[in-house]
């Protein structure tokens, strides 16, 4: 991150851990609240959080996959002009960054998700 960034990404991190602390206890309270059946299995209080996690991570690692390629990726290591050629993809616009780790990125998917 560019150091004249660095403060506004933390701000945002910041903002969005502390709605987490708010968001995650009340969405918890409405989810102890159903009391249902689908498709033969029962929804209640102490399943229905787990049901909601494991839907939110579905939904977020099909997003991830379909729609992040990693072309602005600019965390890369910037590699020398003699071994640009060899290690960097010229079709993926990232000229002066190691190319993109797809492999790196499926196996973080399998293992968070």
């Amino acid at each position: 991150v560019e150091p004249s960034k660095r403060v506004e990404f933390t701000a945002t991190l910041s903002t969005c851990a502390v709605l987490g602390f708010v968001a995650g206890p009340t969405i918890g309270a409405l989810l102890s609240m159903i009391d249902t059946t689908v498709f033969g299995l029962k929804i209640g209080a102490n399943n229905a959080p787990g049901i909601f996690i494991l839907l939110a991570n579905f939904i977020m690692m099909v997003q991830t996959t379909l729609f992040f390629d990693g072309k602005d990726d600019r965390t890369g290591e910037i590699v020398d002009e003699a071994d640009e050629e060899e290690q960097v993809d010229s079709s993926s616009g990232t000229s002066g960054y190691k190319p993109f780790n797809y492999m790196g990125v499926a196996v973080s998917m399998f293992l968070f998700y």
